[in-house]
């Protein structure tokens, strides 16, 4: 693998994988087994090395294609929304808390919540009309990103600190159940 590489692969794992936000580029080079010139070589500065490691998971999670959801009921476009985020966050469970929390979004907001943009007026809809918990739309994102996401940052959370807790004990969140508690909050 290319320095250049590693040093990217590093920075992924390390951020978005493990959640170490304040990890340095010394550290960085360290579990790159690199000298930390090498970073400064190929990126100039931490800040440039983050923006390049965003741009490249943005690209590979990229949203959607327009008509990915056409034709399709509620429910289904919840369920794909769901495998997509999934896939991010199984990859990378810190991603969007490093986003959110870290990071100036300006360029990447778009990009990581597009996808549900299209969502909202069914969701406003479906809200109205089932006479749910919900507030609003943001009220039912929040609950949805959080029970995805929240079950691989749990996850590492707990395989961190329990040796039982391994891969191959870990299941993938249930669609369905995840689907019934978010379109029947109130009987829960």
């Amino acid at each position: 693998m290319k320095t250049e590489d590693r040093i990217k692969d590093v920075t992924k794992q390390l951020l978005f994988r493990q959640g170490l936000f304040t990890v340095t580029t010394q550290q960085l080079s360290e579990y790159a087994g690199i000298e930390r010139t090498a970073i400064h070589y190929y990126f100039h500065s931490r800040k440039n090395l983050i923006d390049t490691v965003i741009r490249e998971v943005t690209q590979e999670f990229s949203p959607p294609l327009p008509g990915f959801m056409e034709g399709l009921a509620f429910e289904a476009k919840l369920e794909r929304y769901i495998a997509y985020y999934a896939a991010k966050y199984k990859k990378y469970p810190y991603l969007d808390v490093y986003l959110i929390t870290q990071y100036d979004l300006k360029d990447h907001t778009e990009k990581i919540l597009n996808p549900f943009g299209e969502l909202i007026p069914e969701i406003m809809i479906w809200i109205r009309n089932n006479n749910t918990e919900y507030a609003g739309p943001a009220d039912f994102l929040a609950h949805l990103l959080s029970m995805v996401n929240g079950y691989y940052i749990s996850m590492d959370f707990l395989r961190k600190r329990q040796e039982f807790l391994t891969a191959e004990n870990q299941t993938e969140p249930d669609v369905k159940r995840i689907l019934r508690l978010l379109l029947k909050p109130a009987e829960i």
